[in-house]
């Protein structure tokens, strides 16, 4: 069963996180995963575990402390393990995911391409769930792309442009949802191919930062692009 309570905690946990506050997002991920556990929410226990992951990336982000990366990758493992223990196929595809991201950025690119697209294939094939929207399958599918790439397909790279095209031209997300994945696999895009092409690489940074301008609420995002500009500038 889906806990109501539960969602309504997760979301406001989505909220402090975008909002930078992450030793409250932390806390209303405990909360929310207790309230999911009293209420027999296993997909919602496995994905606000997810979240936790998230949370602790995001926290290797602001201070580039390694110890956070650890705990991310562990936090990863676990929610993908409690998804498997729920006999959900479906509940998989989130958590899988968040070990995809941890692999990704531990440079284990091919990994990370067959977690993203393990992802993709349980979304498309279980269409009545709530994740199983288009936008949400292109937004996957464009870091599954981009991880390809980085493993050595550059043939990827074009596919990665197309699924974020597909992604901007989706109808089934929230103009703050389409506004995050859409900057951010600009951003995934610009970091992958700085070194082989430059000026590329500028072009999806300042597509990136014309969606940020544009929403006000997207701080933690402005953030994440300043840093990354300055590191390919460098």
């Amino acid at each position: 069963m889906k806990s109501e309570k539960g969602r309504s905690i997760h979301q406001q946990a989505l909220d402090a996180q975008e909002e930078g506050k992450f030793p409250e997002a932390l806390k209303l991920e405990d909360e929310a995963m207790i309230v999911y556990q009293e209420e027999g929410d296993e997909a919602g226990f496995a994905e606000i575990q997810s979240m936790r992951t998230l949370t602790y990336r995001h926290l290797y982000d602001s201070t580039g402390f390694a110890g956070y990366l650890i705990k991310a990758k562990h936090e990863a493992e676990a929610g993908l393990d409690l998804a498997e223990r729920s006999g959900n196929e479906s509940a998989i595809a989130i958590p899988l995911v968040g070990v995809a991201r941890i692999l990704y950025d531990l440079g284990e690119y091919s990994q990370a391409a067959e977690n993203f697209g393990r992802a993709v294939k349980i979304l498309e094939s279980h269409p009545e769930e709530s994740h199983s929207r288009k936008s949400v399958i292109a937004d996957f599918s464009v870091h599954m792309f981009v991880s390809q790439y980085r493993a050595g397909d550059k043939s990827a790279l074009s596919a990665a442009e197309e699924a974020l095209d597909e992604l901007a031209n989706t109808a089934d997300a929230s103009p703050y949802e389409k506004e995050v994945w859409l900057s951010g696999g600009h951003m995934k895009i610009a970091e992958a191919v700085n070194e082989a092409d430059h000026n590329m690489a500028m072009d999806h940074m300042n597509l990136a930062k014309k969606i940020i301008d544009g929403d006000e609420k997207l701080k933690l995002r402005l953030e994440q692009w300043n840093k990354l500009m300055a590191k390919l500038k460098g």
